[in-house]
């Protein structure tokens, strides 16, 4: 989601409908967060150039 949001233009319901793909919570089976999913590595990778 962020490669997409980064790399092609979006209107503002697009980008509203993709954002929450980009950082995902990560549950086990009792609902109990045990991590995350984001785009740190590649947002640190752009940056960088």
């Amino acid at each position: 989601a962020e490669v997409v949001e980064r790399l092609l233009p979006l209107s503002d319901a697009d980008a509203a409908f993709i954002r929450p793909f980009a950082d995902v919570r990560l549950s086990n089976w009792n609902g109990i967060e045990v991590g995350r999913l984001s785009a740190v590595a590649l947002q640190a990778q752009v940056a960088r150039g």
